[in-house]
């Protein structure tokens, strides 16, 4: 069973490397942030101008409310997508290929690019799909959703057993699904153990969050625990591609 030697090793590539990450991340997230502000504020589409506005010391518990068809969310979604796809083709190259950041931002060829951004459409359609039975078991069966669990499990599960899609577009290779579900089906019980490491990581961040209340910091401290999530996701499909696909010692 490799589900805690590949939660371990994930979460201590990142500790390790936590200055690299600051560095990958920190300025394409504040560009997304400018971007999104600039766009709030000076965007002439009503449902956003005059939507009530969060106070900045309320927690940090996803996007605001847009129109769903206005052209600010198209380009904030874009923005994210964007920002996303970046830091996640720069991390898997440099955690797998030794390939540094440069500063001030790190450079990332459009192939690379294209095929990460692909491969994250293709997840999220299947990710789609797969929440629809999820969600509608959770109504018929309602002891299915005990404690809202099974949602993120079994989302989170398609991720980790999907997600060697991600490292491998970064690297510039075009993956199949079917090819990555097939490189990991042998040890779906360490897949497993990993999802459920995970989501109980990411519920436990949450408890602590929500132990601090209404404090001015909870903001800062909602998007550090955000940060820290995705790039846990992050070196997780690293560790996993790293593993299965190339034959990586955990060690």
């Amino acid at each position: 069973m490799n589900g805690w030697p590949l939660f371990r090793h994930a979460f201590l590539m990142l500790v390790r490397n936590i200055r690299m990450a600051l560095q990958i991340s920190v300025l394409p997230v504040l560009i997304f942030t400018l971007a999104f502000f600039l766009l709030d504020r000076f965007s002439d589409d009503p449902g956003v101008a005059d939507r009530e506005r969060v106070p900045f010391d309320q927690p940090i518990t996803g996007l605001p409310d847009l129109e769903p068809g206005g052209i600010l969310s198209f380009l904030v979604l874009l923005a994210l997508g964007l920002t996303t796809a970046w830091i996640g083709v720069v991390w898997h190259r440099y955690i797998l290929l030794g390939e540094r950041a440069g500063l001030p931002l790190a450079k990332v060829g459009l192939v690379e690019l294209g095929l990460y951004l692909f491969a994250c459409i293709k997840l999220l359609f299947l990710f789609t799909i797969l929440a629809i039975p999820t969600v509608l078991l959770m109504v018929l069966i309602p002891a299915a959703g005990t404690g809202n669990l099974l949602f993120p499990l079994v989302l989170t599960g398609m991720l980790f057993f999907l997600g060697t899609v991600l490292p491998s577009a970064a690297l510039g290779k075009r993956q199949r699904t079917k090819d990555a579900l097939g490189a990991v089906r042998g040890d779906a019980g360490s897949i497993i153990v990993v999802t459920v490491l995970m989501v109980g990581f990411n519920s436990l961040i949450g408890q602590f969050i929500g132990l601090l209340g209404d404090h001015f910091f909870m903001g800062a401290v909602s998007l550090a625990a955000t940060w820290l999530s995705v790039f846990l996701h992050l070196s997780i499909f690293t560790t996993i591609y790293g593993f299965y696909m190339e034959g990586r010692a955990l060690g």
